[in-house]
């Protein structure tokens, strides 16, 4: 055998061997089958044969597993804990020539074959998208298919002798897509190992595999939290990926941005149920200001194993900054975490959005002939589905408690009308949509406004007025408008009747009093002169 032929022949080794690698280049496996038997058993490849491809699809292995060059190899795969993927979607290109388009690709030339060696994946494509700027003719699309039940898919069983580009284009979900790898066909069969391949392989199948990757999670725990409330809760949990055997996990990195409207008091961080303290993250911290940055340090993402949890509990306490009905924006959080196949990636799993919205109360304090009212105190009491204002205990002052809103700026549980009677209240939570859920109807709390304290010279209110947050339209997104009250005949107004104490009649007549009082003196005077004239 000359130089070249052996060169050749070490070549189409590493090519197989580079098949046989996992994710990046799954293993790919002879069959003994018709196509083989037709093409013959030659040491010199039949120029004339048909070949044919089978991907056979994968997910989630404990183990990369050696193809033995037999049906065996499907079991070996299953062994390692995997399972077959049905409804995964490939596309399949013939290479023609170099990605630059200079050299013609042609497996059954040893010229030829010496080329498409050196071929890479990743000159082609870029994950499920080819690259742009290929050059016309380079490659040939010649298939489209997905995986069946058994997880398989014979993408052909005529195809003409070359090289051919595996791209997988519609990934299991829950699932990392496999990255696409170059299969020869043919093949030098059975020289894995300390084997020497003595003839072809014509029908080549495939083991891409695919490993799970759990879609990150976010949750808000808001419900009854008003401005100035400090138990406002963000939850952002990543699930630690699979990685092939034998490599080592060196990234876990969960960031989140939190709206201005809020500011963070605590962040608490577990990892597989156990909390970690501030040391164990790169930069020795977890957040700063109103971004929460946690970085794993390479010892404590090394401890992961695939499945751990890794979560990350924000709490919040909303500022006094709701001077209109208002939300707080959809916020999403962002999970990096090491490739399948070690590498470190940047580029993120987003969590689902969550959404806040808050709501207010508007209305204006008037005597009976519409004028505005200084100086009226109200609280606002919530009450739950079910259970009614008039259930307010009304034996004394303190059986309730206020919450919290905004008026003028300023957090507080009283709210005063101003010179013209108006009183405006923002800051308090809706009561159609808690802890990002909607909330049926019937499940819903609500509000009652309490008259605290009387317009001087007015009546109080003898009855707590109710009224609830809800939105006004949902069409693309919620929408709330202030609420408002009524107690009169127009709307949006809150009529005070006059004090009713000066229609208490008199205690007595002006004379009466006076007589009293000088019979009284002359009572006393009569006194003193008969004292006087006993001592005489």
């Amino acid at each position: 055998m000359n130089k070249f032929s052996r060169t050749a022949r070490s070549v189409t080794f590493a090519a197989i061997v580079g098949l046989s690698m996992g994710v990046s280049a799954p293993a790919a496996i002879a069959q003994d089958t018709a196509i083989n038997q037709a093409a013959g058993d030659s040491p010199l490849v039949n120029k004339d044969a048909k070949g044919s491809l089978t991907i056979h699809k994968f997910g989630n292995p404990t183990s990369e597993g050696q193809p033995s060059g037999t049906e065996a190899d499907v079991k070996d795969v299953e062994a390692t804990g995997a399972e077959k993927l049905d409804g995964v979607g490939f596309t399949v290109y013939k290479i023609n020539k170099t990605a630059d388009g200079a050299t013609d690709i042609d497996v059954t030339t040893n010229e030829g074959l010496l080329a498409a060696s050196k071929l890479k994946a990743a000159d082609f494509s870029q994950g499920a998208a080819l690259k742009d700027g290929l050059p016309d003719g380079v490659l040939k699309e010649v298939a489209t298919g997905t995986t069946g039940p058994d997880g398989k898919w014979v993408v052909s069983e005529n195809l003409d002798l070359g090289a051919y580009l595996v791209v997988e284009t519609g990934p299991k979900e829950g699932y990392d897509p496999a990255v696409p790898f170059i299969a020869f066909v043919p093949m030098t069969a059975d020289n894995g190992g300390d084997n020497q391949g003595t003839s072809w392989n014509y029908d080549v199948h495939a083991f891409p595999k695919n490993y799970k990757d759990e879609e990150p999670t976010k949750t808000v725990k808001d419900k009854d939290q008003n401005a100035g409330d400090e138990n406002l809760v963000y939850t952002v949990t990543g699930t630690a990926r699979q990685l092939k055997p034998n490599t080592e996990r060196t990234q876990f990195q969960i960031t989140d941005e939190i709206d201005s409207k809020l500011e963070i008091t605590d962040v608490k961080v577990t990892v597989a149920g156990k909390e970690i303290q501030p040391t164990q993250d790169v930069d020795g911290k977890f957040f700063e200001g109103n971004k929460v940055d946690v970085a794993l340090n390479e010892e404590t993402a090394k401890s992961l194993n695939a499945g751990d949890k890794v979560v990350v509990t924000i709490t919040t306490k909303l500022k006094p900054q709701f001077e209109n009905a208002t939300d707080i924006a959809p916020n999403t959080g962002l999970v990096f975490q090491n490739n399948p196949d070690g590498s470190e990636n940047h580029t993120p799993k987003e969590t689902p959005e969550v959404k806040t919205y808050w709501g207010g109360l508007q209305f204006k304090k008037v005597d009976g002939d519409r004028k505005g009212l200084e100086g009226a105190e109200f609280q606002i009491v919530r009450q739950e589905a079910g259970k009614q204002c008039s259930e307010i205990d009304t034996k004394k002052k303190d059986s309730w408690t206020p919450v919290n809103g905004q008026q003028n700026g300023k957090v507080d549980t009283t709210f005063v009308s101003g010179q013209d009677g108006t009183v405006k209240i923002t800051g308090l939570h809706v009561n159609d949509f808690e802890d990002n859920a909607e909330v049926a109807a019937e499940d819903q709390s609500h509000y009652c406004l309490i008259e605290t304290k009387a317009p001087k010279g007015k009546e109080l209110l003898p009855e707590a007025l109710e009224f609830k947050l809800v939105a006004t339209s949902t069409d693309p997104d919620r929408v709330y408008e202030l609420a408002s009250v009524q107690v009169g005949a127009n709307e949006g107004e809150v009529v005070n009747s006059d004090d009713t104490t000066p229609n208490l009649p008199m205690t007595g007549g002006a004379g009466v009093g006076i007589l009293a009082a000088i019979g009284a003196a002359i009572v006393a005077a009569g006194a003193w002169f008969a004292r006087r004239g006993s001592k005489n």
